[in-house]
């Protein structure tokens, strides 16, 4: 409601004047009771929206800004989780130097018969006053594959030193176990199955996110050295136990195998070595949970070499290794 003026209040006391003279001072008085504000009416008080048009541009240009954003978040999704691999593998890399400081040499990983000396002799190195013969035999299945090599080494010995084996495995009142890396044992599968450490068979290590395909382990001083070829090794002249993390079912993972050095001919005399010859591999599938070759029942020829990528398979490309900070795919592109 508008503050009467002091005009209109005196209009107001003048009334008779004002009726008498309904001209100019009338007009004026008229123009005054307004305030000098437009009054509003019905129509002023509508409300603007959206039309159906401007709807669909807007439905439009969501649609490409996701179409353009989900390609790099994908990207960023996949680089996240091979970083957190990546991670792991340098914590297991870490844990392997740490056992070798305690006990002078890195473990073995080929549990074949053929190489079962060589597992004694570190077991008798290691812990001179046990009777190694006797500490093989206590090992849960016996002849095991690299990757369960590695969580065997890893989780440690009983604080026996005459029974750092038989003294938890098998054992009526097992000793416990003194980790050089710590599992996280919702991860420990056997035959797809989570188990804890200690249990039989040995269990194998799996990555973070849920990739099926274990972590294996290559001591590569328990393989040849391929002196004297002028091409990679054939499947003939396979390392033992190449490395098949599943036993004998790969569970479409292909066959995981350690990498040669593919300047190997040029340095050492068309010697093909192994990655990193006087210590060892840690090799992840990678995110497609695929070493690299599909064939269950032979290694391929040729080895797949680093850095080149000579005999790699598209499986190879993505996996993850402990001598090099990428994927194999970024190695190749170096």
């Amino acid at each position: 409601m508008c503050k009467p003026t002091r005009d209109e209040g005196r209009a107001t006391r003048d009334e008779g004047y004002t009726a008498a003279r309904p001209g100019k001072a009338g007009a004026a008085l008229t123009k005054r009771q307004g305030c000098g504000r437009p009054s509003l009416g019905f129509g002023s008080d509508r409300r603007g929206g959206f039309t159906l048009v401007e709807l669909m541009v807007v439905i439009v240009i969501i649609m490409i800004l996701v179409g353009l954003l989900t390609p790099v978040l994908v990207n960023v999704m996949a680089r996240a989780r091979e970083a957190r691999i990546t991670a792991e593998i340098a914590a297991i890399d870490g844990s392997i130097k740490a056992y070798k400081e305690r006990y002078g040499a890195y473990p073995p990983s080929n549990f074949a018969a053929s190489n079962a000396a060589a597992i004694q002799l570190h077991l008798a190195h290691a812990f001179p006053h046990c009777n190694a013969a006797n500490e093989i035999a206590a090992i849960p299945g016996g002849n095991l594959s690299p990757a369960q090599a590695l969580v065997f080494w890893l989780s440690g010995f009983s604080p026996d030193p005459e029974h750092p084996i038989s003294g938890h495995y098998g054992a009526s009142s097992p000793l416990p176990l003194t980790p050089f890396y710590q599992f996280d044992t919702t991860r420990l599968l056997a035959s797809g199955t989570a188990v804890q450490v200690g249990n039989s068979p040995v269990p194998v290590y799996t990555p973070t996110d849920g990739l099926g395909a274990p972590y294996v382990y290559f001591y590569n001083q328990d393989y040849a050295w391929f002196s004297g070829l002028s091409s990679p090794p054939l499947a003939s002249q396979t390392p033992a136990l190449p490395g098949t993390p599943y036993g004998a079912t790969q569970g479409g993972s292909g066959v995981c195998r350690p990498y040669y050095a593919d300047n190997g001919s040029s340095t050492n005399g068309n010697n093909y070595l192994f990655v990193n010859p006087n210590s060892y591999q840690i090799i992840s599938a990678g995110l497609d949970g695929d070493y690299g070759d599909t064939s269950s029942s032979s290694v391929p020829s040729p080895y797949p070499s680093y850095p080149s990528g000579n005999g790699y398979t598209p499986g190879d490309l993505d996996n993850l290794v402990n001598f090099w900070s990428g994927n194999l795919k970024d190695a190749t592109s170096h």
